[in-house]
């Protein structure tokens, strides 16, 4: 009997999809005859309704099937994750119209110093991100890719990303790689990018939240989970996915051990400081509200940056000396 009722529910469904599909046809049908030139109308009306219904199948069967044998254009994406020892890159021929995640390609791991230290530098700091885009281009020409040719450009990166932009679709610039050096503030990945990848779409996302992405897109049955980044520079991340079950939304959210090493209470009542905003003019401090946000509605929490550091150390122009610790430089780091 139950199979009795679940097979006479799917032919009702069937149907339904049937007479859906054909109501969206008839209008789409009914649209196109409107903009027929008059001559033409003239003429399919006085078509018999066997013969118009042969023409209309025929022409119908014909561009099925000149669509499905159309060659389907590809988009090249390239995934590169900056890591504080080893840069991974995994390119992806995504076809255009067509159907399935496309053909992977994942490249041969590259010393991160390779790509982003020019050891011609006299500083002891010998990262060079302003150089990057040039030895990335010649590193994946030894790959047989041509960056010029790229659609896609995503970037991973150990630290955190400013999100204070205008277009939120839109995130370019580094805020913080604590793991790495400090040249990289400010760092915009389009701009530096421009050159050797004139085509691509650039974009830049935590290397935390790259990874509970993936666990997200990979494992759909997780409702929620927390990600361990195992790198050089341990990250951890969680996700949590729409409870409804109608996968409305995936939220995901990084969290910094480096909060935990620093002096400040997490439910100090000025909050974290990592309200800086770094552009190409230089650095300059959001409003004080920006960064006061209560620790048990942080989803992110920053990584040590300059305000943060002078906070310990007393120097902290943004926030009143009793809220200071005052301490030395091995205590604030101990």
């Amino acid at each position: 009997l139950t199979s009795t009722i679940l097979a006479a529910v799917c032919s009702q469904a069937r149907r339904l999809r049937s007479l859906l599909r054909r109501c969206w046809l008839g209008a789409r049908l009914l649209l196109a005859a409107l903009r027929l030139p008059e001559a033409a109308c003239e003429a399919a009306a006085t078509l018999g309704t066997e013969r118009l219904d042969d023409s209309l199948q025929r022409t119908l069967g014909r561009a099925a099937e000149e669509e499905e044998d159309a060659p389907k254009s590809e988009e090249l994406v390239l995934a590169i994750d900056v890591g504080a020892t080893r840069t991974k890159l995994l390119l992806c021929a995504m076809t255009v119209g067509g159907r399935g995640p496309g053909r992977v390609r994942r490249l041969p791991p590259v010393p991160t110093a390779r790509l982003w230290q020019n050891p011609a530098l006299e500083s002891e700091d010998k990262f060079d991100p302003e150089g990057a885009p040039a030895r990335v281009r010649d590193y994946l020409l030894t790959c047989g890719v041509v960056s010029s040719q790229l659609g896609r450009l995503v970037f991973a990166v150990p630290g955190t990303v400013d999100l204070a932009t205008e277009d939120r679709s839109d995130y370019t610039v580094v805020k913080n790689t604590p793991s790495m050096s400090p040249r990289f503030r400010g760092f915009d990945f389009k701009l530096a990018f421009r050159e050797v990848c004139p085509r691509a779409k650039v974009s830049a996302v935590p290397d935390g939240l790259a990874a509970a992405l993936g666990v997200a897109c990979e494992n759909r049955q997780l409702r929620s989970a927390l990600v361990l980044i195992l790198g050089t520079a341990p990250a951890v991340a969680t996700l949590f996915r729409d409870p409804s079950g109608k996968g409305r939304f995936v939220e995901v959210a990084i969290w910094q051990s480096w909060v935990w090493f620093t002096k400040i209470r997490l439910d100090d009542p000025h909050g974290y400081c990592g309200g800086l905003r770094v552009t190409k003019e230089g650095l300059r401090v959001k409003p004080k509200d920006s960064h006061k946000i209560p620790h048990h509605q942080a989803r992110i929490r920053f990584a040590l940056d300059v305000l943060t550091w002078e906070r310990l150390h007393g120097a902290c122009a943004e926030l009143p000396p009793h809220t200071q610790p005052s301490l030395s430089a091995e205590a604030a780091a101990k």
